[in-house]
């Protein structure tokens, strides 16, 4: 008999507080190729539009954080963190985004490399 052990999805609870008020954002991410792909397009497309730093940039990068929060967190969660916010994206963004870099992307990182890993190991 062959068993077979299933990828888990990654799961965490991100708080979010201000002194005067919270919010618990939970959330479960299924790590798969396209989720990988996308995800890391949105980073990089982020980063692009921090340094390019004009006028029409903000409102393409107020919609790429958008998208990015939105694949990662889901959509009711992500109108959560902009209502909690009061639309403020680049504090959101300052505050939420070395979150996603040590905890969600560091988590990819993990599984796509074990990925590698593991598929470089079964076909040699």
């Amino acid at each position: 008999m062959a068993q077979i052990q299933r990828t888990k999805p990654f799961e965490d609870v991100l708080e979010i507080d201000d002194g005067d008020k919270s919010i618990s954002i939970s959330y479960r991410i299924t790590i798969t190729p396209a989720f990988a792909k996308e995800a890391r397009a949105l980073q990089v497309r982020i980063i692009e539009l921090q340094r390019s730093g004009n006028e029409a940039s903000a409102e393409e990068l107020g919609q790429a954080i958008v998208r990015l929060f939105t694949l990662i967190f889901g959509a009711e969660n992500t109108e959560k963190i902009i209502a909690f916010y009061s639309d403020d994206f680049a504090n959101m963004l300052m505050d939420i985004f070395p979150y996603l870099h040590d905890t969600v992307f560091a988590e990819l990182n993990r599984r796509t490399h074990e990925r590698i890993k593991a598929l470089k190991k079964r076909y040699r």
